[in-house]
């Protein structure tokens, strides 16, 4: 569906009896008993924006979006994430895997759309929010994978089966309910069961750009995108798509912030990128993913204990022989925590290389089993960020570098 901005967008959302009744109505409950535990550990390793990372002894976030630190009061946008060590449970296996606006994801057994707003029921609860903030939904009882297909700019996609196979079809979504979807294409309007429609993606015009904002991830794998309203001991209140979904926060998992003061260079393309190989073929860099394309794993060295592998869901896995050159401007800092992938099996030596505007800032060598380092480089008013990986005595065997978290900061 063609997603239409709706300037005031009442909604109501049902709240399940009995589970934190001391909220409000009008409140949506993101609390699952089986992710529910008053006795799972409350401390959370809270990673600001530059610096080293420090443990808190309860996260709690006052109606000013301020956080009580050893360091002062510090605001939410201050951090990029916040962890909580505690045991997954299993996850939520519905029918319909939903994608949201800013990577939310989450499992739900029936999903409908009431004019504007799609509405989502999973184990007994209900929710109700823009439709601008619906990406799509994957039919997990037939589809093969879990990738969902983007659409295109101004049109709706559909996936059906056929007899022989399945098969795109680009026009409009015109409803859905509990039984099935009517998409309209080449001037006629189809009903389609649940049972033949393995995925729907929705044109990305009229789409919500993902602004500042929380990615809190649960223990069952569900995933909500929102501003946080207030945050206590027990409930995290976030706004979704002007709902306020109170979510259990012994359930929490992670927390991964949103913020224009900070951009991941995943995200970016860079202004100029060069490969170049000597023994080997050159080899592309990878966004979210090592050289090889696993996660990004590197030796982290802490302030007491052994060294061990930390792995890192953001960052660019980046071989030698490669220079990426990045826009800078409008940001004060870059950081991130440099070190060799797992998968270099010791095998490595390269050098790290830094400029500003041409000018080398940082080098490091990295070797064998050389552990991580963290870089911070401040920006001075450079447009251009480069990044290089060049050779070193081993030729390119085993260079692997993963950039973690490679960040552009403001102040």
């Amino acid at each position: 569906m063609t997603k239409k901005i709706v300037a005031s967008l009442a909604l109501v959302v049902l709240v399940v009896s009995g589970w934190l009744p001391s909220e409000p109505p009008r409140r949506a409950s993101a609390q699952d008993p089986s992710t529910s535990n008053e006795h799972v550990p409350s401390a959370v390793m809270m990673e600001p924006l530059f610096g080293a990372p420090f443990q808190l002894g309860e996260l709690v976030i006052d109606d000013d979006g301020l956080i009580a630190t050893e360091q002062g009061d510090l605001h939410w946008t201050d951090f990029r994430s916040m962890h909580w060590t505690r045991n997954p449970v299993d996850p939520a296996l519905d029918t319909f895997d939903v994608r949201l606006v800013g990577g939310g994801r989450v499992m739900a057994e029936r999903i409908v759309m009431l004019d504007e707003a799609i509405q989502l029921e999973w184990n007994g609860q209900r929710i109700a929010f823009p439709i601008e903030w619906f990406v799509g939904v994957i039919n997990r009882d037939i589809a093969k994978g879990d990738q969902l297909q983007a659409a295109t700019l101004d049109e709706d996609r559909v996936i059906v089966t056929l007899e022989d196979g399945q098969q795109e079809v680009d026009g409009l979504l015109e409803a859905m309910s509990v039984d099935g979807i009517e998409f309209s294409f080449e001037g006629n309007v189809r009903e389609l069961p649940w049972n033949r429609v393995v995925s729907l993606s929705l044109a990305t015009a009229g789409a919500e750009e993902a602004a500042n904002g929380m990615r809190v991830t649960l223990m069952n794998g569900f995933t909500w995108f929102g501003t946080p309203v207030r945050m206590s001991a027990s409930v995290l209140s976030l706004n979704v798509g002007g709902t306020e979904l109170a979510i259990d926060a012994t359930s929490i998992r992670s927390i991964e912030v949103v913020s224009d003061r900070m951009l991941q260079l995943a995200d970016r393309e860079p202004l100029q990128h060069e490969a170049i190989g000597l023994l080997l073929p050159p080899r592309e860099f990878r966004r979210d993913a090592s050289v090889l394309g696993s996660p990004l794993r590197v030796l982290v060295k802490p302030e007491s204990g052994s060294p061990r592998y930390e792995e890192f869901r953001r960052g660019l896995g980046v071989p030698s022989g490669t220079t990426l050159v990045f826009d800078a401007s409008g940001y004060d800092r870059f950081a991130s925590l440099v070190g060799l992938d797992e998968s270099s099996d010791g095998q490595a030596d390269c050098e790290v290389v830094v400029e500003l505007d041409g000018r080398e800032v940082f080098r490091q060598r990295l070797a064998g089993s050389d552990p991580a380092i963290a870089v911070e480089v401040e920006l001075s008013g450079a447009e251009q960020l480069t990044l290089r990986v060049e050779f070193g005595e081993g030729l390119e065997l085993g260079d692997h570098v993963d950039f973690c978290d490679a960040r552009l900061v403001r102040e």
